[in-house]
């Protein structure tokens, strides 16, 4: 059970991590994949599962420029 918890613990503070830097990056500019794996350096592909775990509960959005924050995510983001 102990390693469930560090896992959902390190899964939450990542989703929250990418949340902020979208949000500091400015909430009308799209971000690169490069940019946000830039502050925040993960493997590729485990960025973007949890940009697919953003999308998927409606916080952000993939635009062809990158990834902006969705009016939730911005809500979500502020309260970080």
């Amino acid at each position: 059970m102990r390693f469930v918890r560090i896992f959902r613990f390190r899964k939450k503070r990542s989703l929250e991590n990418i949340l902020k830097t979208l949000w500091k990056g400015g909430v009308e500019k799209p971000m690169h994949l490069q940019e946000i794996h830039h502050y925040n350096p993960l493997l590729k592909g485990h960025l973007l599962w949890l940009l697919g775990a953003l999308k998927r509960e409606g916080w952000i959005q993939k635009v062809h420029q990158g990834y902006l924050l969705t009016p939730d995510g911005i809500k979500r983001a502020s309260h970080l």
